[in-house]
């Protein structure tokens, strides 16, 4: 096992842990492979190609596997490591802290706003000029 690079070791073990889940999601829906053809509309011999575990998945293909059960099949990591430069702009310490804090509570990272330089537009009044009151 040592002579198979990594990069294909580690391609292998994505695959068969994609077959994995699909076949967990199956089980607890109740549903058998040809199930889950018709409800992707594909044949069943690719369901079966899938859950050999050796199929190499394209994103549309996990996408369409999705929604068809309705559960996520894969998930991304969403890592932050604070950094002093973001995008050619420095991160003032206070932004930091803010951005480490808010990193924390949801997992999700807008940067453009934290860094500094960043200076959000004016939004523009309604066109036309001031509004017109009535005459009373």
């Amino acid at each position: 096992m040592d002579k198979i690079p990594a990069e294909s070791r580690r391609e292998s073990e994505l695959s068969y842990s994609i077959a994995r889940r699909i076949n967990e999601v199956l089980v607890r829906k109740g549903w058998t492979q040809a199930d889950l053809a018709k409800a992707v509309g594909r044949p069943p011999a690719v369901v079966s190609r899938w859950m050999s575990g050796t199929q190499n998945f394209t994103l549309k293909t996990l996408a369409s596997l999705e929604i068809a059960m309705g559960e996520k099949i894969i998930s991304v990591s969403h890592y932050y490591k604070p950094s002093s430069v973001v995008e050619g702009y420095r991160i003032t310490p206070r932004r930091e802290a803010y951005l480490n804090d808010f990193a924390g509570k949801t997992g999700e990272v807008h940067t453009t706003h934290l860094v500094e330089g960043y200076r959000p537009r004016k939004k523009k009044g309604p066109k036309g000029g001031k509004e017109k009151t009535p005459a009373e």
